[in-house]
């Protein structure tokens, strides 16, 4: 039988190591500009790196070889 799970990126383990930190501040309104924990894990290289993995496979962006730029499927350019 096929094994169906679904693995995990390596590049996550890293959020094993995360210190105690908020992620709403107390008594403050959430925004993820001010989490602690989003700080954390975007100061990771493998964090930002599973980020950017998921994004290229997502098809929501493409290379163009030409310019040797990525670009977003729905991009248009303000005229």
């Amino acid at each position: 039988m096929k094994n169906t799970a679904k693995r995990r990126s390596e590049k996550l383990i890293v959020a094993r190591n995360l210190p105690p930190l908020f992620h709403k501040l107390p008594e403050c309104e959430y925004s993820p500009k001010n989490s602690q924990v989003i700080k954390w894990l975007i100061e990771r290289p493998s964090i930002l790196d599973f980020i950017w993995d998921q994004i290229k496979q997502s098809g929501d962006v493409f290379y163009n070889h030409e310019t040797g730029k990525w670009q977003g499927v729905d991009y248009e350019p303000n005229n």
